[in-house]
């Protein structure tokens, strides 16, 4: 099998036949290539236009992966990679923001001696305001939180070689960071410019709850940093508190009244909303902690 494009879906079924159109015909001419759709648990007729598609098409031999439940975008990923036979993998969402057309060029680089060749968003055309400065933000974020360079503007969109491949399935991270750990393995990276379209069918899949909890299993899962401001800032509080405490007693030894107790008492109220603060970041932290020593399955494949 020279190519293996990876198509994690969740509720598309608006999209998905003129999805499956369009892949066929991006990747008319390619020999020996199959094209892996993961259902992430879709509660729609998005299973059923799926399971219609699967068989010989031409040079394309379409498989389905139907999960028992809704897993995530990052374990259906991981899903289809693991379940994929290419020498190349090819990921590519099914709203088709991200054109299908450029994966017979992004091969042609991957030939010119690279490892991986993701692409790098230019534009996003028809999302809005708040949706393109928080991405602008996240990246930027996550960056200059991570212990490794993680591409800026850069999605899930990208091919990979088999050994890159392989070296992404060797991590066993229980909620993964697809686009962190395909940076953390190394290898020959490239970006690939180009504009991201509008999606023309469907809705996105990922509202604000979603966003906030995919920023969060990005840092956490290459960021350390929050602890250590944790600790800074614990440190600082105590060298705060242990001055108030000398002048404290200074001024109780003197015979001299304490004034101040409104201030007191709101820098004692202030100080148990940062401890809980505290506590709450360090929980969630142990949160994946946990999730991983479970040793759960990321996903679970239902037989057809």
């Amino acid at each position: 099998m020279e190519l293996s494009v990876v198509v994690p879906v969740f509720n598309e079924e608006e999209c998905i036949e003129s999805s499956f159109t369009r892949i066929k015909s991006a990747l008319n001419g390619m020999k020996n290539v199959e094209l892996i759709f993961v259902n992430d648990g879709s509660r729609d007729l998005t299973p059923h236009k799926l399971n219609s598609f699967k068989g010989k098409h031409a040079e394309i031999e379409v498989k389905v992966l139907n999960f028992s439940r809704n897993f995530g975008h990052s374990a259906a990923v991981l899903a289809g990679i693991e379940a994929s036979k290419g020498d190349l993998v090819a990921i590519i969402d099914a709203d088709m923001q991200d054109p299908p057309e450029l994966i017979p060029q992004m091969v042609k680089k991957i030939h010119e001696g690279h490892d991986v060749v993701y692409g790098l968003r230019l534009s996003r055309e028809g999302e809005t305001f708040f949706k393109k400065l928080s991405a602008w933000f996240f990246y930027r974020l996550i960056n200059s939180l991570a212990s490794i360079d993680i591409p800026k503007d850069a999605g899930d969109f990208r091919v990979m070689t088999r050994e890159v491949v392989n070296a992404v399935l060797s991590c066993e991270d229980h909620s993964p960071f697809m686009r962190g750990l395909v940076a953390w393995v190394g290898f020959r990276q490239s970006p690939f410019p180009y504009h991201r379209e509008e999606r023309k069918l469907g809705t996105t899949k990922y509202p604000l709850r979603k966003m906030i909890k995919f920023a969060w299993q990005a840092i956490s899962s290459f960021s350390n940093t929050p602890l250590l401001f944790i600790t800074y800032l614990g440190l600082g509080m105590t060298v705060v508190s242990g001055l108030i405490g000398v002048w404290a007693l200074k001024q109780k030894i003197n015979g001299e009244v304490i004034p101040g107790w409104t201030s007191l008492l709101l820098g004692f109220l202030a100080g148990n909303a940062v401890t809980l603060l505290m506590l709450g970041i360090m929980g969630l932290y142990l949160g994946k902690v946990i999730d991983q020593v479970r040793g759960r399955p990321r996903y679970i494949v239902k037989n057809d």
